[in-house]
């Protein structure tokens, strides 16, 4: 069964969930991790960055041009686009697992954006109860 845009869209991001995984990764560096898990969490980052842009561009959707909180979520954005673009096949284990860092990073920027721009329609798991909030 599959759902239409506009569903997926309705429905309530698990940030707990995606910021559990980045947290894992960014807290020893992914050093650990297999060949094969670093490809299938590149794959799950990956894919809640495309869900999390949308969302934090419906939720900045307010904020004027020019403003520091707008030019803030921008970067952010921009930052986090970047980041689905890097990674090739047959890259380096070390460059493959400093993709994944990256998108971790990613991730964990847009999910704390959202908390801070309050999106109602997205609050589902709390950036301050995240397992690993202390990486900052």
């Amino acid at each position: 069964m599959s759902i239409t845009e506009a569903a997926a869209a309705a429905m309530p991001l698990d940030r707990t969930t995606m910021l559990a995984g980045a947290a894992r990764l960014l807290a020893d560096g992914g050093a650990a991790l297999s060949d094969a898990e670093i490809d299938t969490l590149r794959l799950q980052l990956r894919g809640h960055i495309e869900l999390l842009i949308p969302a934090v561009e419906s939720a900045a959707a307010h904020l004027p041009v020019g403003g520091v909180e707008g030019t803030r979520v921008r970067a952010r954005l921009i930052a986090a686009r970047s980041a689905l673009g890097l990674g090739w096949p047959g890259d380096s284990r070390l460059v493959r697992l400093s993709v994944v860092v990256k998108l971790a990073r990613s991730v964990r920027s847009l999910c704390g954006q959202l908390e801070r721009l309050g999106d109602p329609d997205h609050l589902h798991g709390r950036v301050a109860d995240r397992v690993g909030s202390h990486l900052g």
